[in-house]
């Protein structure tokens, strides 16, 4: 494949903002959109190994991680977990820090797309500890939504059965019986909104018709870059899950209503 065409690949997939930079024979840096909770780049290299292509992050995502947290938190734990979950679900390997994903049958960009969301869910592990002060927030938003939607027409942590079987590009409330199928994603933090872009992303990838909304903890708390990133992708959005709550509820009532002609 030409550098041209790897390059189309990873935008179909991933995102137009894509790009690969030449730094050696059959090395190429790739260059996202998507950043660390920080702001820092995700680093990440596209290069020939024998005769296959792989990922690598240069072991950028360990160290970027050792300059937030102490090296033992998160090699153990419930952080420890959360990296060796991450690493299995998104085929990722870890060779001595190098964090490792291999372009199999040169599907380009499914394998940045697991790639990204790997690094993404990883750099995840250091907010745990604050993920946990604001778990509440997703505690009520389920509770919201099992109260608001039928259990038999909404699904959480929804992923396509046909098209993602290994649940990759998860949806946090799918809404069934609708004429498109509408999706409802609760924001808290800028990892979350970056892994919902992937997913909405990848979906239009697919070329599957749909409505979204996010519902934004505090809006004003994400970063300019993440939240452009997911409008692109979402432009229904609630900025505030407190001072919004009726307005939200309506939305989502009218939003889920069935047509006349649908069960």
């Amino acid at each position: 494949m030409s550098l041209q065409t790897i390059e189309q690949a990873f935008q179909q997939e991933v995102a137009d903002q894509i790009q690969l930079l030449a730094s050696g024979t059959d090395r190429y840096a790739v260059l996202t959109p998507f950043r660390f909770g920080d702001g820092d780049e995700l680093v990440i290299v596209l290069k020939r190994v024998g005769h296959k292509w792989i990922l690598t992050d240069e072991a950028h995502t360990y160290m970027h991680l050792s300059y937030h947290t102490n090296h033992n938190a998160w090699q153990r734990g419930v952080r420890g977990t959360l990296i060796a979950h991450a690493l299995l679900e998104f085929q990722v390997k870890d060779c001595q820090g190098e964090l490792i994903r291999e372009v199999d049958e040169r599907q380009f960009g499914e394998a940045l797309c697991d790639f990204i969301q790997a690094l993404l869910q990883i750099a995840h592990a250091r907010f745990l500890s604050r993920e946990r002060y604001r778990s509440p927030f997703l505690a009520d938003f389920r509770t919201w939504l099992a109260r608001l939607i039928p259990e038999e027409r909404r699904s959480f942590d929804w992923a396509d059965p046909r098209k993602d079987p290994q649940k990759r590009y998860k949806i946090d409330c799918y809404v069934k019986g609708l004429v498109q199928p509408f999706f409802i994603h609760a924001l808290n933090s800028n990892e979350k909104t970056q892994s919902a872009t992937i997913a909405l992303q990848q979906f239009k990838g697919w070329g599957q018709p749909f409505r979204a909304v996010g519902i934004f903890r505090d809006q004003s708390k994400i970063k300019r870059v993440v939240l452009e990133q997911f409008s692109e992708v979402c432009p229904q959005q609630f900025g505030h899950w407190g001072t919004d709550r009726e307005r939200i509820e309506e939305y989502v009532r009218t939003a889920i209503r069935p047509p006349a002609s649908l069960p």
